[in-house]
């Protein structure tokens, strides 16, 4: 349920953006997606990777500090490759929305009478700015999770 709330306050967060483009009539939003949006989504999982990596490794670092204790991190570590899977599906979704997108068929009128082409479009860019906003989401909880395993605990205050 709270994945589901999560979404949906993204969802609302990326109709909010794409109403704002279209008030002040920028048309940042339908030039930006593309290769140029793939490399970034695929370059931000990147970074996502490398750090989950260093997580992983600092606690497990932190796991062998106590000699006699046994400390399992099996939620944080289905927490990281959820994050992973995630990332990967909205990346192959991306990769099939902006060749649905491209469709000179979805983009002929001649072939659909009536112009859809500008609510699809609409529809598309919103839903692009869905998974920015999700991989956004997944960088910030990540980044999160550096600051609250490598700041001693009487550092957390300052």
């Amino acid at each position: 349920m709270k994945y589901l709330m999560k979404i949906l306050a993204y969802l609302s967060l990326s109709i909010m953006i794409n109403l704002f483009a279209y008030l002040i009539k920028s048309d940042f939003i339908h030039s930006f997606p593309g290769a140029d949006f793939l490399t970034m989504l695929v370059m931000i999982m990147t970074i996502n990777t490398a750090t989950s990596s260093y997580i992983i490794s600092k606690l497990e670092e932190l796991a062998n500090a106590i000699p006699g204790k046994t400390f399992t991190f099996v939620k944080t570590y289905k927490h990281i490759r959820l994050a992973l899977y995630e990332q990967v599906v909205l990346v192959v979704i991306s990769f099939l929305v902006l060749i649905i997108r491209s469709s000179d068929y979805l983009n002929d009128k001649s072939v659909n009478q009536v112009n859809y082409c500008e609510y699809y479009k609409t529809a598309i860019d919103i839903f692009l700015t869905l998974i920015f906003i999700m991989i956004i989401g997944i960088l910030w909880d990540t980044g999160k999770s550096i600051f609250a395993i490598t700041i001693k605990p009487n550092d957390q205050e300052k």
